[in-house]
């Protein structure tokens, strides 16, 4: 069994985190500034987490 929470930050972040007896997962985004990173640890609480998920959107100019 697990543990699903969701939450949208002040500065616009929203937060999706699954946690189990083996871990966590956290997927974090912010859409808006095309940006994403998915963290996750074990168990025995290390940690691990990606480089942003999405490329940044190209800027007008």
């Amino acid at each position: 069994d697990g543990a699903f929470q969701s939450r949208l930050d002040d500065d616009g972040w929203l937060h999706m985190r699954w946690e189990s007896a083996s871990g966590w997962s956290e997927l974090r985004a912010r859409l808006d500034q095309g940006q994403a990173e998915l963290r996750w640890a074990r168990a025995d609480g290390r940690e691990h987490a990606t480089a942003d998920l999405l490329e940044q959107p190209p800027t007008d100019g």
